[in-house]
């Protein structure tokens, strides 16, 4: 009997080898936090963020005032709010790393903004829109709607004829 020398199998990426493929996937998220305009909830955000290894996460119900961006953590929120009020608000949560991509944070409204990435070779467009609820007036869902239609460039029918 000949005796066979084995070898440890490995894989062309695995723990033997310890050669990673290189991550260029991006993680993106959404998520009503019902609002950051509380004590801990900004960080508390970010945490969660840092623990699923969430890239850019689309957030709603801000509750700032205003529209700007602000450093929490390994993160930078860019927010859209209204401007009397802690109501409503739209954003995003951006990963610091991103950052460089990042080439517009455009606010249009409290519910509604735009994040556009370099992703190279193309850049994303990332659409945030805190949409209303079944029990809203339909002429005011009808308007949100046909606002966002026209950020995208598409037609709408509502069928309110």
């Amino acid at each position: 009997m000949i005796s066979q020398i084995s070898k440890l199998r490995t894989r062309d990426y695995g723990l033997k080898t310890r050669k990673w493929k290189r991550n260029t996937g991006l993680k993106i998220a959404t998520w009503n936090v019902t609002s950051l305009f509380r004590t801990g909830a900004c960080q508390n955000l970010a945490d969660v963020m840092n623990t699923y290894k969430i890239d850019v996460a689309a957030v709603q119900e801000v509750r700032w005032l205003d529209v700007g961006h602000i450093n929490v953590g390994e993160y930078v929120i860019y927010y859209s709010g209204s401007q009397s009020s802690h109501h409503f608000g739209s954003g995003f949560a951006v990963h610091r790393k991103l950052i460089p991509r990042v080439i517009e944070f455009r606010p249009i409204s409290d519910k509604l903004s735009l994040l556009m990435i370099d992703t190279k070779p193309i850049n994303i467009c990332i659409v945030n829109a805190h949409a209303p609820t079944e029990v809203s007036n339909q002429n005011k869902k009808a308007g949100k709607w046909v606002l966002l239609c026209c950020i995208l460039g598409v037609g709408v029918d509502l069928g309110l004829a």
